[in-house]
């Protein structure tokens, strides 16, 4: 399914909620933020994401508000922006999916979705 927004293709599969948290990218020093995200991918604001090639695949480790422990997860490098870097998420194990879910349901009714 696929919309046109504001001249641009819509190519998300799950709607994507305006959330922010710490994110460690592997291979870049310092903690970034996510800015938004949806059951298959997140934002992340990265000011150097020119280092990063689409199709790239990386880990990261996101503190999660629902969760004590940062949760690693695989994800591919999708679109490369001036103000960071959006990602797919790859080979989501069933506890992933459920921390993601968790967070997601948490926080849709307080933050608008996009």
């Amino acid at each position: 399914r696929r919309k046109v927004v504001d001249g641009h293709d819509e190519k998300r599969r799950y709607p994507r909620l305006e959330f922010h948290c710490p994110v460690k990218i592997q291979g870049f020093d310092g903690v970034h933020k996510i800015t938004d995200i949806g059951m298959g991918g997140v934002f992340v604001e990265l000011k150097n994401a020119s280092q990063v090639k689409v199709g790239q695949v990386l880990q990261l480790a996101v503190k999660f508000p629902t969760e004590y422990e940062p949760t690693k997860l695989k994800a591919q490098v999708v679109n490369v922006r001036d103000r960071g870097i959006g990602f797919k998420f790859l080979d989501l194990s069933r506890e992933n999916q459920e921390v993601i879910r968790v967070c997601f349901n948490t926080f849709k009714d307080t933050i608008p979705i996009t």
